[in-house]
């Protein structure tokens, strides 16, 4: 996108202030490399994921999650066959604790008739199985 235009828009304050609702080192490199959309039926995907995600938090005040490690390098680590420390293991603990709390939670939603008004995101929870 144009840059006079991102510059108009004051696109960066605007991450600028994304940046306190996020708590990876993967999301803040993401919201570095966000720029707007143009294409109307991401968009319309995206604004889908928002109202779920505004509903979760106004009637069950959000997800609870640790704050997560970037487990990138110790990925690439385990794909050459390295040796991992204890560090890195339990920082992908981590990320698997997680990744099992956001899974209950959206099945325990279902049980709940707010799951009824979800839309997108526990389709998305189901993939992380």
């Amino acid at each position: 996108m144009n840059k006079k235009v991102l510059k108009t828009l004051e696109y960066d304050k605007i991450k600028l202030q994304l940046r306190q609702f996020l708590s990876t080192p993967v999301g803040l490199r993401e919201a570095e490399n966000l720029y707007p959309e143009t294409n109307i039926e991401t968009i319309n995907y995206w604004l889908l994921e928002t109202a779920d995600g505004v509903l979760i938090d106004r009637l069950k005040g959000g997800i609870i999650l640790t704050k997560l490690a970037d487990i990138t390098p110790h990925l690439k680590r385990l794909n050459i066959s390295a040796s991992l420390s204890a560090t890195e293991l339990s920082e992908i603990s981590n990320v698997l604790r997680n990744t099992n709390s956001v899974v209950n939670f959206f099945a325990q939603m279902r049980d709940e008739t707010i799951g009824e008004s979800l839309q997108v995101l526990p389709e998305q929870a189901d993939r992380l199985v």
